[in-house]
């Protein structure tokens, strides 16, 4: 049999975003008799290696903040000696780049960026630092993957990157997973309206507004309900919060939470992706409940 090509995936965790996802399937999907897998997370967080197939070699680096892996990083490249890193997340791929000389001779550098890198800019608090490190650092990769051509574009231009560099490469999506959760029972009761919410249970994303948009939309709309389908370090702030506006019981037409993402879509009334576009809370939670009564009146419309 041919040896098999010795792969180290590096992500911060596997809990919560889309990123963790990605890397969670990515994992889960290399074909072990042509893959050697090893899953590096740099934090102390161990949500979702449980779905991690067997074959999966996991090394927890334990060091608490990306910030502060460097010496444990490039002890572990050195021990497992992959022929391909592959890194997710800026933050991440920042520091592999940056310790890639020390690295054995011969190991790849693959990096995903997980975000438009003009976007991220302009949120970033210091933008010329972020832009220096990108421009520096991610030439140092052998490739750069970006999970659609718009991305591609986007960090072509606004960092100066070579297109031959760039890669695009489609989010992976579990087919079947989906169509066995889809003959399941559904997760909403009554008339509706059925608000779906997905996304990383982080402050960033506003799910904390939303929930407070709710409360209100549901003076106009009674029977509106809400499943938010995500996991993250905000799940017991948000399922506190929804119960003090009512019971989270589902079938109370409330709010409720799930882990569970692949069955809903097809199924709920409006969708909302969200993040947090205003500092303000007033200001953010009337911008979520005029998005929510817009959805829903052209959903009705369709």
């Amino acid at each position: 049999m041919a040896q098999r090509i010795r792969v180290l995936l590096l992500i911060p965790h596997l809990g919560g975003g889309g990123a963790e996802k990605v890397t969670a399937l990515l994992a889960c999907g290399l074909p072990p008799e042509k893959y050697d897998v090893h899953l590096g997370l740099v934090t102390a967080e161990s949500v979702g290696t449980e779905i991690l197939p067997e074959p999966v070699t996991v090394h927890r680096i334990d060091a608490g903040r990306v910030r502060y892996a460097a010496g444990r990083l490039l002890r572990l490249v050195w021990q497992v000696r992959p022929a391909v890193v592959l890194s997710n997340m800026a933050h991440l791929n920042f520091l592999v780049l940056a310790l890639r000389a020390l690295f054995p001779r011969g190991v790849r550098v693959v990096v995903r960026q997980n975000g438009t890198v003009s976007a991220m800019l302009d949120a970033d608090r210091r933008p010329w630092l972020a832009r220096l490190l990108y421009r520096v650092l991610y030439r140092r990769a052998d490739r750069v993957i970006c999970p659609s051509a718009a991305m591609a574009n986007d960090l072509s231009a606004a960092l100066g990157i070579e297109a031959g560099r760039i890669v695009v490469l489609p989010n992976p999506v579990d087919v079947e997973a989906i169509r066995e959760a889809a003959q399941g029972p559904s997760l909403w009761a009554g008339p509706g309206p059925h608000l779906l919410a997905v996304g990383r249970l982080a402050p960033e994303k506003g799910f904390d507004l939303l929930i407070e948009a709710l409360a209100q939309v549901r003076r106009e709309f009674p029977q509106a309900d809400l499943l938010i389908a995500g996991e993250g370090r905000e799940r017991s702030a948000l399922e506190a919060q929804a119960r003090r506006f009512g019971s989270w019981a589902m079938s109370t037409g409330r709010t409720a939470f799930t882990r569970e993402r692949r069955c809903l879509c097809s199924r709920r009334g409006t969708r909302a992706c969200p993040t947090r576009c205003s500092r303000q809370r007033r200001a953010g939670c009337r911008l979520w409940r005029r998005r929510l009564r817009a959805a829903w009146s052209i959903f009705l419309e369709a």
